[in-house]
């Protein structure tokens, strides 16, 4: 079943304290489950996607240190960059303490955490 959910779609990319949703394009054109993941920032969303971005270009040490870069080696063998993510935000909060609350609200949602990019393993 699908989920309605509202995006912003009047922000860019200095906006900070919020979820956002990435949308794996490869899974989602073969029409995989596997395909979306929520995260969260309380940096500006262009910080966080630099450090996804780094862990896409270093060696295979460092992509198991964003969910997104692990995606694309385990299941697309590499073959993956993070330009074959669609990016949405989902929302914002006032403060820093409300995005692990909305966070794992908006997991669950999607099911992430299920059968999504969030059940990956990846080390802090």
């Amino acid at each position: 079943m699908a989920k309605k959910v509202k995006f912003l779609d009047n922000f860019n990319c200095k906006i900070n304290n919020v979820v956002y949703l990435a949308v794996c394009k490869l899974c989602h054109d073969a029409g995989l489950e596997e395909k979306a993941y929520v995260g969260q920032t309380t940096q500006p969303l262009h910080k966080r996607f630099n450090s996804h971005r780094y862990c896409f270009a270093e060696a295979d040490m460092k992509r198991d240190k964003s969910a997104l870069a692990l995606h694309s080696r385990i299941v697309h063998k590499d073959k993956c960059e993070l330009s074959d993510f669609m990016l949405f935000v989902l929302c914002q909060v006032t403060t820093p303490r409300l995005l692990d609350k909305k966070e794992s609200y908006l997991i669950n949602l999607f099911r992430t955490n299920t059968i999504g990019i969030n059940r990956m393993n990846v080390r802090r």
